[in-house]
């Protein structure tokens, strides 16, 4: 080789070298900070068509470039998140489910998904891509302490053909913006190895700290108390001793030991915080007694004759080791039983509180707390009832038996009752406290002639405490003069 054409040769290569030295691979994000994500499956086709600085608070675009790059088509080689926590999405237009082919193959077909598992992570080569944070299944059930949220590093390399041009990564955290501290009872169980100490029904609230101002805004807090009960709320500000950002309505536990609660902060993006706590649900002897009087307090009494009526629920439980007693739905019942000469007759009256209409133990004030985005348990067609009605036809309002008969409903069965409802959707009776549930005066009728005696079996149901019952006694006279079923004919029964 001539010397001319060796200096040529040498020349090429020092400008090949010092090419491949010039290249820069630069990896930046469009966001360094993202709160929790909803679910883990994303709407790659949304994502991709979303600009940067509109993306959702649980998502980022990292973008990778390169300085300098050769000539050649550059090939980006990513890697999973370290540590394996939150999603890799495909920055294309795949939807949530589909998948966009990248090798077609003479018997199958092998191509990018949305969702970029480790196995199908080597097929995308693309210089840009999502990665969406964790879901609330990152906060450790360990609640002893803080949750302080966490951070990943994703990388990348890029090459030209078989020439490698350099790689680089990014660290990016997650849950640190801004933290939700769910409480039961006041207490939000930091430091407290056996959980929070609990009757059946804990006062669960939240506190937001709030790290930013750039937050989106806050649609509801979903609570779950670990034990199958849950609930939706609207961001409001309640006090229960102390300030919080929402408080939950009652959720009971049916079971006693440890549970763990949580609360899901959702946003209008999309994105979440999390937050758990441990209650520690204990035993307790409670005693529930119901008491039952007549004012007067007379064994018999006159047709027409107003007599006031008190039915009162008594918490006897022990003060060291009682608890207290919890009443939703179905809470009073009354058996009647009356003997008029030689007749029998007998009926049920029922006592409710504000409840849901097939999720009897759901306690409301509105249709909206029965709605199953509130009521986790509640069917999707479900009203609250709020005020008396007839026992099969909800629908029917009512005062007394009579306007739940075929008479004056139609469509009504002849065994309706009606069903009174308190102004009330839950009762909590403390230990040595007392409540009436009935206080009122009514007013004794007998149309026939014999006296009626009367036998009146009242029983409460509880949650948590089972039931109690009292009975009440007494004779109503008849009318002197009158000739009806008591007196071997044939009559009407009476009506109310």
């Amino acid at each position: 080789m001539r010397a001319g054409s060796v200096a040529l040769g040498l020349l090429l290569a020092a400008s090949m070298v010092a090419e491949t030295a010039s290249a820069r691979v630069m990896l930046t994000a469009s966001r360094k900070e993202m709160l929790l994500s909803g679910g883990t499956s994303p709407d790659c086709t949304n994502l991709h068509t979303t600009a940067d600085g509109a993306l959702p608070y649980n998502a980022v675009r990292l973008h990778a470039a390169v300085e300098a790059a050769p000539t050649g088509h550059v090939r980006y080689r990513w890697s999973a998140p370290n540590p394996l926590l939150g999603v890799l999405a495909a920055d294309m237009e795949i939807g949530t489910t589909g998948e966009q082919p990248a090798i077609r193959s003479l018997c199958a077909q092998l191509g990018n998904a949305c969702v970029l598992t480790p196995d199908k992570l080597p097929l995308y080569d693309q210089p840009t891509i999502l990665w969406l944070a964790p879901t609330c299944d990152v906060v450790p059930d360990r609640t002893t302490t803080e949750f302080h949220g966490g951070q990943v590093r994703i990388a990348v390399a890029a090459s030209v053909g078989k020439r490698k041009l350099g790689g680089s990564a990014v660290t990016l955290g997650f849950g640190r913006q801004a933290s939700v501290t769910l409480y039961a009872d006041g207490k939000s169980g930091l430091g407290s190895p056996g959980g929070i100490p609990s009757g059946i029904g804990p006062a669960f609230s939240v506190r937001v700290d709030r790290r930013t101002d750039t937050l989106p805004k806050t649609e509801s807090f979903d609570f779950d108390n670990g034990d199958g009960a849950t609930a939706s709320v609207q961001p409001r500000r309640c006090t229960l001793g102390q300030p919080f950002d929402a408080c939950a309505p009652l959720l009971l536990y049916r079971t006693a030991g440890r549970s763990v609660a949580t609360v899901t902060q959702r946003f209008d993006d999309g994105s979440v915080l999390c937050d758990k706590t441990t209650v520690d649900v204990l035993t307790a002897t409670i005693v529930p007694k119901l008491q039952v009087s007549a004012r007067p307090g007379r064994r018999t009494y006159r047709p027409g004759e107003n007599v006031g009526l008190r039915v009162r629920l008594h918490n006897a439980s022990p003060q060291a080791g009682g608890a207290g007693i919890v009443l939703l739905g179905n809470v009073l019942s009354c058996s009647t039983e009356v003997k008029v000469g030689k007749t029998t007759l007998s009926q049920t009256t029922s006592i409710d509180l504000q409840h849901c209409s097939t999720t009897v133990g759901n306690g409301c004030t509105s249709d909206a707390d029965c709605d199953p985005s509130r009521c986790g348990n509640c069917q999707s067609d479900e009203v609250c009832l709020t005020a008396s009605h007839c026992s099969a036809h909800i629908t029917q309002g009512c005062t007394t038996d009579a306007d739940c008969s075929p008479s004056r409903c139609p469509s009504c069965r002849h065994d309706e009752s009606c069903v009174k409802v308190l102004p009330l959707s839950a009762l909590f009776i403390g230990v040595g406290d007392s409540v009436d549930l009935v206080d009122t005066d009514v007013s004794v009728l007998n149309v026939l002639a014999d006296t009626a005696t009367v036998t009146d079996v009242w029983t409460v149901h509880t949650v948590n405490a089972g039931d109690a019952s009292d009975v009440l006694k007494y004779r109503i006279r008849g009318r002197p003069g009158f000739t009806g079923i008591g007196a071997g004919e044939r009559g009407s029964s009476p009506s109310q």
